[in-house]
């Protein structure tokens, strides 16, 4: 059963291509995707996540800068469980699961983690990273606009007493 499943996954793989043209196919398959994301909201490796946390692009076009995709893709792989629901569920029969596993498999070559088999995150995992850099974007950019507002203030408050003292020495 195991040399089956091997066999087809080596079909699977060896239609996708290597390189620019496995890219290339990413790019022309995602271009059917109307927005729907039900490929976020059914994943079961991503629960808290939401279709902003991989919009790149706010146009609200269709289909959705192909950035959307390879970005989801290479976050979600490392912690994908090959359940297909991306897949199954996908409107416009986009093979999600089939990129999502191709780059899985390729994870696992690199860093020699399972994702289901081990619950230690892997040596490098990008959707931890990518979520922790959010939190502190966002942190950053709250402390940002806190600092803007005082220093608006301050400069409020420094305009309104030069104009008071330009006032009282006339």
């Amino acid at each position: 059963m195991l040399n089956l499943a091997e066999d087809w996954r080596k079909k699977d793989f060896l239609a996708l291509g290597k390189g620019k043209t496995r890219l290339r196919q990413m790019v022309e398959e995602t271009s059917r995707c109307i927005r729907c994301y039900t490929c976020v909201e059914v994943c079961p490796a991503i629960p808290h996540a939401k279709p902003s946390d991989f919009t790149v692009d706010t146009s609200e076009k269709v289909p959705p800068a192909f950035a959307f995709h390879i970005l989801r893709y290479s976050l979600v792989a490392d912690s994908c469980i090959d359940c297909g629901q991306c897949e199954e569920l996908c409107p416009m029969d986009i093979p999600n699961a089939l990129f999502m596993h191709s780059l899985a498999v390729e994870l696992q070559e690199l860093y020699g983690y399972r994702a289901g088999e081990d619950i230690s995150l892997p040596k490098v995992s990008p959707v931890e990273t990518f979520f922790r850099e959010k939190e502190h974007e966002e942190k950053e950019h709250k402390e940002k606009e806190h600092e803007n507002q005082a220093s608006e203030e301050e400069g409020e408050s420094a305009w309104a007493s030069s104009v008071g003292l330009a006032r009282l020495t006339r």
